[in-house]
């Protein structure tokens, strides 16, 4: 019932949607916190009361519209792909390029943790240093002898 170029910005936003609950594991999205960002931006109402009153019905609407989308993707999926294979190959045994995206996003993910566990590792290893550091050495005034 929708006019096309509404349709597809809906069909468009559910698909992001959608990409960003597949990736739950990685951002600590669900379908439910993903609709609950985006359901007020999805309506235009003038009174602040009328659209506070359809907030949940349009959030639990995105939900129910994502989770359909992820369910038609695993059928598809499934489909394609006999016995649901995790990572999927073309014919040549390649994978997807979505799927090689994907583990390049994890393995950033992996090096962006073990980067920040060095960085406070070294924070913890100055702080320990400077804790049995001289009071002028700490203020930048080198002692004498």
């Amino acid at each position: 019932m929708l006019p096309s170029t509404e349709a597809s910005l809906l069909d468009w936003s559910i698909n992001l949607m959608a990409d960003v609950v597949e990736m739950e594991h990685v951002k600590k999205m669900n379908a439910r916190n993903i609709a609950m960002v985006f359901a007020p931006n999805m309506t235009q109402m003038l009174d602040p009361l009328t659209a506070r009153m359809y907030a949940v019905q349009v959030m639990n609407f995105l939900k129910t519209l994502i989770v359909k989308t992820l369910k038609d993707r695993k059928e598809s999926r499934d489909r394609l792909i006999p016995g649901s294979n995790p990572s999927p190959r073309d014919e040549n045994g390649d994978q997807s390029s979505r799927q090689l995206v994907h583990l390049m996003e994890s393995n950033m993910e992996v090096a962006l943790d073990d980067t920040f566990e060095v960085e406070m590792k070294d924070k913890e290893d100055s702080a320990e240093e400077e804790e049995y550091a001289e009071p002028r050495e700490i203020l930048g005034v080198k002692s004498e002898g």
